[in-house]
């Protein structure tokens, strides 16, 4: 059970059930088991929640841009500032089995013919890329 109560917000018991309809029933059911069943403060937690991670944003934003030019500055001290297309650092990046699994070097390639500087491929590709990376 929540012991501390999220700040106050006034919903209608329409607006309730269309916000129930829209985070869907198994979403909304985890702030109703924590609620003890109370729709309105179990939306209330949802909005709370939503506030909190609004409030990670900016500083969630600059430990990614860290990491990334972090990796960048490791990647140019091996293969340079053009690292984006040597083939050699293309062909190390892994390769994951089937269709739906992220495949750094296919965004590492779009990227780079979509861009034509190294900042813009490295703000364009996903976080996902800098994952695991080893120089």
């Amino acid at each position: 059970m929540v012991t501390r109560r999220p700040m106050p917000y006034t919903f209608t018991p329409a607006q309730i059930n269309d916000l129930e309809a829209v985070l869907s029933p198994p979403r909304f059911g985890t702030y109703l088991h924590e609620t003890g069943g109370d729709r309105h403060r179990a939306m209330e937690l949802y909005c709370w929640n939503t506030d909190v991670s609004a409030a990670f944003y900016v500083m969630l934003q600059y430990c990614e841009l860290a990491i990334r030019n972090g990796a960048v500055e490791a990647i140019e001290s091996e293969f340079g500032p053009n690292w984006h297309w040597n083939l050699g650092f293309r062909h190390s990046l892994p390769k994951h089995k089937g269709k739906k699994n992220y495949q750094p070097a296919e965004d590492l390639k779009t990227c780079t013919n979509k861009h034509p500087t190294a900042g813009k491929v490295v703000a364009d590709l996903k976080f996902v890329f800098w994952h695991g990376r080893k120089v």
